[in-house]
């Protein structure tokens, strides 16, 4: 665990065998500028529409409610809708834009199933 944009995050890479996926940013709060979520996630291109940032996020919320985080913020821009459905598939319910336009959403934690 460091600190990363202000507050305390953990960083988890997402592999197979010899192949780097992609990773996962565990955030312990959301930034305070309101800019961000607690959850960031980003899969490489040889690696997309397999499931795997579905996958990641899931884990997130495992990994969250671990940590007594009982509500996820995530933020998305309005035009990526490969990660607005991600984020729906694992139960993301829309809340408002930030103050750069991004859609806000949130994961209540509990909603997830531990176990893909």
């Amino acid at each position: 665990m460091r600190e990363r944009w202000g507050v305390p995050s953990e960083v988890f890479w997402f592999t197979s065998d010899e192949h780097y996926i992609g990773s996962l940013v565990v955030r312990h709060e959301p930034p305070e500028d309101d800019l961000g979520g607690h959850i960031g996630y980003h899969v490489v291109r040889p690696w997309h529409r397999r499931g795997h940032a579905t996958e990641m996020l899931r884990q997130a919320t495992v990994i969250a409610r671990g940590l007594g985080i009982d509500r996820l913020l995530l933020t998305v821009e309005e035009d990526n809708g490969p990660s607005l459905r991600v984020i729906e598939k694992n139960g993301g319910v829309h809340d408002r834009r930030n103050p750069d336009g991004q859609l806000r959403l949130w994961i209540d934690t509990a909603s997830v199933p531990s176990d893909g």
